[in-house]
């Protein structure tokens, strides 16, 4: 089944790369990554300073640095939210359009290690399912996108 007229394994490529730019797109878009940078950074400046008077005992300047950092990263998880909502969405159609391939095996020109429950559980295959050359594709492309684009 193929519904751009490549071979599946390309199709499969395609559509993974093309849903790696999309949300890294989104998250660039829908957060401002300059503040999320500063809110990360104040969090851990925060956290550090946590420990410090964890250590030292000093349990009053402990809890006031803990509620400081979680409230940072409070700030960051309420604006990554919107992003990923839409990214779920959007995965949600994506594998609406990749289950065309449910019944296709891809085979690529390298093994691989998959586990199984017989000795020695670990072998090698160059056949997989396109949920895992989906993966493969998709990690490595979202990590550099995200890196062009600015949306870390």
């Amino acid at each position: 089944m193929t519904l751009l007229g490549f071979e599946p394994f390309i199709e499969i490529f395609i559509i993974s790369l093309s849903l790696g730019f999309a949300t890294s797109l989104i998250y660039r878009v829908l957060t401002n990554p300059k503040q999320m940078k500063e809110l990360r950074k104040t969090a851990k400046e925060y956290s550090d300073k946590m420990k410090a008077a964890q250590k030292a005992g000093n349990t009053k300047e402990h809890e006031k640095f803990m509620n400081e950092s979680l409230a940072q990263q409070r700030k960051v998880f309420s604006m990554t939210m919107k992003p990923m909502m839409v990214s779920l969405i959007l995965f949600w159609i994506g594998f609406q359009v990749l289950g065309a391939f449910s019944e296709t095996v891809i085979g690529l020109p390298f093994s691989l290690p998959y586990t199984t429950w017989e000795f020695p559980y670990i072998h090698l295959t160059t056949q997989y399912t396109w949920f895992w050359w989906y993966l493969l594709i998709i990690s490595p492309s979202s990590m550099a996108f995200r890196k062009l684009l600015g949306a870390e």
